[in-house]
């Protein structure tokens, strides 16, 4: 069956008024007006669909359907709604494909209230006489209506329309209409915006208790207040069946009172301005301690009013979101120094085919046991005597290992790497970046994604170089034999400056930032060997790694591809 036909009839099964509108125009394919007055059949849904069965889902609102419909295009101030629709409201909800929303109200008593655009900037409503388009319809372009997770109208209640949004749109009549409200005595002004009347009486209790514990009253005054406010309710409070015990009321405001005391909108975005990258509202959810579905609904209810101005999402995964981040900040090249280098000696000299500024990276990429850590480890003896000391991130290596490891370089002693380089073990992959030292020469060996992901792995090495000043990292991954990348792929190398590739008795510069320093930036393999544990030879001169030079000696036995 049409999917779309599938949910018109869920919604005739539910009571609403269907009618089939023109997926470009959004517009009814017939005069509607019978419509306003009585509900459509199933035989009448399925003919409809059988013959415009690219036809959008409309919904008549009004009483009717007792539908109250907000529409609020992406342009609305969501300051000046927030004063008369407060973001605690749990209401079904759903977005267009215009990125804005529509919010469902139970219908006001008043049938005045009919449709209007332009109530105010971005913000128009649907109620007697008019229509909405419903989800999961689909415009001429494609471009679906959906509704917001867990804030359908089959998942959540409707809400009553807030007085406060009622008054300013009964206000907005007179002024439409050119005149001005007519002068009244306070209970003809109450009565004429049908106030504490059925279908009213129960949000108007409410935000009198609400009024009255805002004015620091005691529960007992509150209920006390209550019971005076109901005998004067039209019909009086508790003379209808359906009718809650105000106890219930008190309850209600009480709960919405301590999550405002937490002011959890406030708190979501401080939490989103303080996010990298994307982020999931389960994320959320944890690090706010939001764990009851109310407060999930309500923060979900948040999140999808701050889409497309403080947030985006990201995907077509609901849920996922990143920050919306205009600030821009522009670099000054000018008043810089090009010779504020960092001067670095690497094995095999490879220093002197590039330059080394502040916050550079470089990137050794390595099959295991075939040399990154001696390869490290000659990059910190080589430079210690001007950089002192020297930070190095260990991974695998237990004191003693790292002990044994250090006695093959015969020329130095224990007691001399120890005065000279600081070993940090207790570190992850995603902490990295808040503990390296921001002027000083930093070794990470080594870093090794986490989860399923080992492309984040750029990520981690972008927060590494944005908390670097003055210093440098070395940063080693590990790599499989042949590979062109290490753990990370592509992405491992991206924001370095200088990455090596290392197997067994070669390296390869595979990225040089600096490539211009380099007499002969196409020579960029070298053959080499380990002796004595410690030092690192060079076998010959630099080639050409695209050269397709084959190697059959003792150290390595395979054929170099491009």
């Amino acid at each position: 069956m049409n999917k779309i036909l599938e949910a018109a009839l869920e919604y005739q099964e539910k009571g609403y008024p269907i009618i089939p509108l023109n997926p470009y125009a959004k517009k009814p394919f017939f005069v509607i007006e019978e419509f306003q007055k009585r509900k459509t059949t199933k035989i009448e849904i399925e003919k409809w669909w059988k013959e415009f069965p690219t036809a959008m889902i409309g919904i008549m609102t009004g009483k009717i359907s007792d539908l109250f419909v907000l529409d609020l295009d992406p342009d609305h101030d969501p300051e000046q709604i927030s004063e008369f629709i407060p973001d605690s409201i749990i209401t079904p909800t759903s977005t267009t494909p215009r990125k804005g929303h529509h919010l469902y109200f139970k219908c006001p008593e008043d049938e005045k209230v009919t449709i209007k655009a332009g109530l105010m900037k971005g913000v128009d409503y649907r109620c007697n006489g008019g229509y909405i388009v419903a989800p999961p319809s689909r415009n001429g372009y494609g471009k679906e209506y959906a509704w917001l997770e867990g804030l359908s109208l089959f998942e959540v209640e409707l809400q009553q329309l807030p007085t406060s949004i009622y008054n300013y749109i009964i206000n907005s009549l007179y002024i439409y209409k050119g005149k001005t409200p007519p002068h009244q005595s306070a209970s003809e002004r109450i009565k004429g915006i049908n106030l504490f009347v059925k279908g009213k009486r129960n949000e108007d209790l409410w935000h009198v208790a609400y009024s009255l514990f805002k004015g620091k009253m005691y529960e007992e005054e509150v209920l006390q207040h209550l019971e005076i406010y109901g005998k004067a309710c039209d019909p009086p409070w508790g003379s209808i069946i359906e009718d809650e015990p105000l106890e219930t009321i008190i309850t209600s405001v009480l709960k919405y009172l301590n999550r405002k005391e937490r002011n959890l909108t406030a708190e979501i975005r401080d939490w989103v301005s303080a996010s990298f990258g994307t982020f999931s509202a389960s994320k959320l959810y944890q690090d706010a301690s939001i764990a009851s579905s109310e407060e999930k609904h309500y923060a979900r209810t948040i999140l999808s009013r701050m889409v497309g101005k403080e947030i985006m999402r990201v995907g077509k995964q609901d849920g996922t979101f990143r920050r919306i981040d205009k600030e821009i900040k522009f670099m000054d090249f000018l008043n810089v120094d090009p010779t504020n280098t960092v001067n670095l000696i690497l094995p095999l000299n490879i220093h002197k085919k590039t330059v080394f500024f502040p916050k550079s990276v470089i990137l050794l990429a390595g099959v295991t046991g075939f040399g990154k850590t001696t390869f490290a480890l000659n990059f910190i003896k080589s430079n210690w005597d001007k950089y002192n000391p020297i930070y190095y991130f260990n991974a695998e290596m237990s004191p003693e290992a790292l002990n044994k490891k250090l006695l093959y370089f015969r020329d130095t002693t224990i007691s001399e790497w120890y005065s000279k380089m600081k070993v940090i073990s207790e570190w992850d992959y995603y902490d990295i970046g808040d503990k390296v030292f921001p002027n000083s020469i930093n070794v990470i060996d080594y870093l090794e994604p986490e989860g399923d992901k080992p492309y984040e792995i750029h990520g981690v090495i972008v927060g590494i170089m944005n908390n670097l000043k003055s210093g440098i990292a070395l940063i080693t991954v590990q790599k499989k034999p042949g590979a062109t990348f290490g753990t990370g792929g592509i992405y491992s190398v991206k924001a370095a400056s200088l990455a090596l590739t290392l197997e067994w008795g070669n390296v390869v510069i595979y990225k040089n930032r600096f490539r211009e320093e380099d007499l002969n930036p196409s020579l960029d393999s070298m053959d080499f060997e380990i002796t004595g544990g410690s030092k690192i030879e060079a076998r010959g001169d630099w080639y050409s790694s695209r050269a397709g030079k084959v190697k059959t000696d003792k150290y390595r036995s395979f054929t170099k591809e491009d």
